[in-house]
């Protein structure tokens, strides 16, 4: 018996979404067009208990399954809780990276990076200390559904200054191919002065590459005075999100 399109789409909403991908978009071409339907992405997003007021008609319920599955943090250990676990230090100058549980001689953390507790801070010293973290998108993130939703790539973080010392901040975040050959990158350069209000910087890649698979993350820091101690830029809240619309 020839079961009906949504008796179909119910059933192979439940498999994961790699599978439903990789293999029954390829059974055929009736399974290819239940799959690429709008319906089958709102019973997906009924699985993952989104609510209903979310999916309204004409909402794009593949962007919301998207965002609701992948949409968030892709770096880990980002708010320093766990000191420098997932995180490479390529140099560390100084007296050395340190971690303070709240930030020595500088404003306390801002209310909106407290929201994603426990948050901690790395902190400089009088030479560049330097860490970096690559993410690799397709880990859990198909490459279909990259092209297909073309999400623009995300980044954000937070730095300061004390209040006795300047000091250097520089982020870089770096989107490369398969191969690790770079294809666009973002940089800022900022001193600050002594006693600056932590600041965040934030930063939208509008372009799609569809080669894009690795993200390179790197941030560095230094105080402007070259005093012992650490007395550099603190850093924290880092972030790449993929955003779907």
């Amino acid at each position: 018996m020839d079961l009906p399109d949504e008796i179909i789409q119910l059933i192979i909403s439940y498999l994961p979404e790699t599978q439903t991908i990789k293999t029954i978009r390829l059974v055929s071409k009736r399974f290819k067009t239940l799959v690429n339907e709008n319906h089958f992405w709102r019973l997906k997003c009924i699985n993952l208990g989104l609510p209903l007021a979310e999916m309204a008609e004409g909402k794009d319920c593949i962007a919301l399954y998207l965002t609701a599955k992948h949409g968030g943090n892709l770096l880990l250990n980002p708010n320093a809780a766990e000191k420098f676990s997932h995180w490479t230090i390529e140099l560390d100058g100084g007296d050395r990276f340190i971690i303070e549980d709240t930030p020595v001689g500088a404003k306390p953390f801002p209310t909106d990076l407290l929201k994603n507790r426990p948050v901690k801070t790395w902190v400089t010293s009088f030479a560049t200390s330097s860490k970096y973290q690559f993410v690799d998108i397709h880990k859990n993130f198909e490459a279909y559904f990259y092209n297909k939703t073309k999400p623009k790539v995300c980044i954000s973080e937070w730095y300061t200054s004390r209040f006795d010392c300047g000091c250097k901040y520089v982020i870089t975040v770096e989107l490369l191919n398969k191969s690790k050959e770079i294809l666009d990158t973002f940089q800022l350069i900022d001193k600050l002065p002594p006693g600056h209000e932590w600041k965040q910087v934030k930063h939208t890649f509008q372009k799609h590459y569809p080669t894009l698979q690795y993200i390179k993350y790197t941030h560095n820091g230094s105080d402007l005075n070259f005093w012992a101690g650490h007395y550099g830029a603190k850093f924290t809240g880092s972030s790449i999100r993929l955003v779907f619309s």
